[in-house]
């Protein structure tokens, strides 16, 4: 797979784009419209910015996926649930950005990655690579993966975001999340390497409601490693317009994750 030069990958969490901490909990269609519009801005103003979007899966995946007890195995039923569930809140993310002129296409990981012990070990990314070539921005998700093992499994965006970007060469990634990463003071942790990592982890809570992929903990997991093995810097940071725009510029802002 060939790199692509200056690639942004920008994953929006699940509790920023749903009320996770509700069973039936809808899109917070406020943040989605604040979302947009301003990938909307950056990009009238750098088109040839290659971006991939992803987002997690909020309460329209983890409630599914908790039902039916997919962390543990298939299970026919929960899978399709599960993954049109996905498809739709994707399609909501998706249309918001076209309202806004992004050129965005959904592009659903159910199709093109293989688990094996819940980790990823392929993925067809041909067409996702001829996507933004064209000038088109694929956003894809957490999902649910076939998988070698155990027949399926729950795919985190926390795990495939750092996956596209070592095999895309990307040095940099951005994470939207409801909260900031706090320490015990309720002060932003501004950094978090392999200096300090430990000394850390007990602030990194799960989120509230219902959630199947380790919370915060897990991100930040995710990202510890492609910083140690890829030397990538991550910045996980709520999504105000602010904080967004200082990201898309290139900047420093919530906390980094790096070596």
């Amino acid at each position: 797979m060939n790199s692509i030069p200056n690639l942004i990958i920008l994953k929006i969490g699940g509790s920023y784009l749903t009320e996770k901490n509700r069973v039936d909990g809808p899109p917070v269609l406020e943040n989605i419209h604040v979302f947009s519009k301003c990938l909307a801005q950056f990009i009238h103003s750098h088109p040839k910015q290659p971006i991939i979007l992803a987002h997690g899966a909020g309460s329209f995946g983890h409630v599914p996926a908790a039902k039916y007890h997919l962390a543990e195995g298939f299970h026919k039923t929960g899978v399709i649930e599960c993954e049109m569930a996905m498809q739709e809140l994707s399609s909501v993310i998706v249309n918001s950005l076209i309202k806004e002129g992004v050129s965005a296409i959904p592009f659903h990981p159910f199709n093109f990655v293989v688990t094996e012990n819940k980790r990823i070990v392929d993925m067809y990314l041909q067409p996702l690579q001829m996507m933004i070539n064209q000038g088109i921005i694929p956003v894809v998700h957490g999902d649910i993966a076939m998988d070698i093992i155990q027949g399926s499994c729950i795919l985190s965006a926390d795990q495939l975001v750092p996956e596209l970007a070592i095999r895309f060469g990307c040095s940099r990634i951005g994470f939207i999340c409801n909260t900031p990463v706090l320490n015990d003071k309720g002060e932003v942790i501004p950094l978090i390497n392999e200096q300090n990592y430990d000394s850390i982890k007990k602030f990194l809570h799960g989120c509230k409601g219902v959630d199947v992929t380790g919370g915060m903990a897990g991100k930040i997991s995710e990202l510890m490693i492609a910083a140690k093995k890829h030397m990538i810097q991550s910045y996980v940071f709520e999504g105000t317009k602010e904080c967004l725009e200082l990201f898309l510029e290139g900047n420093d802002v919530g906390t980094k994750v790096c070596q």
